[in-house]
């Protein structure tokens, strides 16, 4: 059952990740840059690259580009603070079901508080490395209130 459920939350999280466009830049020396993507300015050629960040080459340093063959699946913006919140939510239900008063006390209360811990381990994790920009602008109003409810 465990194995299941946890095939389960790794195909959720990996289900949100969708293949970004890559190319392959080739330099005018015979070398290759996996990039995200590329603009052209003036006589410069920008690359982005994927981790963030641009180089900036002479327009005659680079050859010609290609789209690279192997896809880099980018996650969401939205996947890990959701899970750290469905995690913490998971967290919260295991602690409640280790503090109930139940007839026949078992090594349950034991494995219930194991989970809510690594529940909350994985939940605090997955809010440290998530971004919390893309949950604020989905909360955020969109446009001025109207005055007619005040």
């Amino acid at each position: 059952m465990n194995l299941r459920l946890s095939c389960l939350v790794a195909g959720a999280v990996l289900g949100f990740a969708a293949p970004a466009r890559a190319e392959l830049a080739f330099l005018a020396n015979g070398r290759t840059i996996s990039v995200k993507g590329h603009r052209i300015e003036q006589d410069r050629v920008i690359l982005q690259l994927r981790g963030g960040g641009e180089i900036t080459f002479s327009d005659t340093a680079i050859s010609h580009f290609e789209a690279d063959e192997v896809p880099y699946p980018e996650p969401h913006p939205v996947v890990l603070p959701v899970f750290s919140l469905w995690s913490l939510m998971a967290a919260a239900c295991a602690a409640f079901l280790a503090i109930l008063p139940l007839r026949a006390r078992t090594s349950y209360e034991g494995a219930a508080w194991d989970m809510a811990g690594a529940f909350t381990l994985v939940g605090c994790a997955a809010a440290i490395l998530g971004e919390i920009e893309p949950i604020v602008e989905i909360i955020r109003p969109s446009g001025p209130r109207s005055k007619v409810n005040d």
